[in-house]
């Protein structure tokens, strides 16, 4: 890690991390998951998409921001620009794929090279070719989903694809 504390532009890393690891990927049942995102960039500002192995968009529920729930649910296939610190939690419903496929969480803003803010908005297509403009363009994060997984919260536990996800995503998540 190398930080030049006299950039004051905009200090641009080179390569994504999710959690503090490089190319992460994530096992999930085929059920709804919440995730927290947060913009933990100093200069970065991202723009986040769910893609299945073809490329395609897939649509993800955003419940939250920074100003906590959202009165109601907002179904997107990809995140509004994300600034440094801001948070987004959303709901990812895996129960319309098979166990085996896999999607990619996938950057599609591209910086200027002075760090100073973004430049552009990229397709899928283009952002997925991480080009040495931008290395920070592209899959950042994959999720496979798989038959089983250990759980977190209880040792010797596993869960399973067969199991009913009754979970939902309520319509009113808030009153103002």
């Amino acid at each position: 890690y190398f930080f030049d504390i006299f950039n004051t532009d905009g200090f641009l890393g080179d390569m994504p991390l999710v959690n503090f690891a490089y190319a992460p990927f994530f096992e999930v049942l085929p059920r709804k998951y919440r995730f927290r995102i947060l913009n933990a960039c100093m200069s970065r500002f991202f723009k986040l998409g769910l893609f299945d192995a073809r490329g395609r968009a897939v649509p993800f529920q955003m419940i939250a921001n920074d100003g906590n729930l959202l009165v109601n649910p907002l179904t997107l296939t990809a995140l509004d620009q994300q600034g440094i610190a801001e948070r987004y939690d959303i709901v990812v419903d895996f129960t319309r794929f098979r166990v085996g496929d896999r999607l990619k969480v996938v950057n599609l803003l591209r910086m200027r090279d002075d760090g100073r803010g973004p430049r552009e908005e990229l397709s899928y297509a283009e952002a997925i070719k991480r080009n040495a403009e931008d290395p920070v363009l592209g899959a950042m994060l994959e999720f496979r989903i798989v038959g089983s997984v250990p759980s977190v919260d209880v040792e010797g536990v596993t869960h399973y694809s067969s199991s009913p996800d009754v979970s939902r995503v309520p319509p009113t998540m808030t009153e103002q």
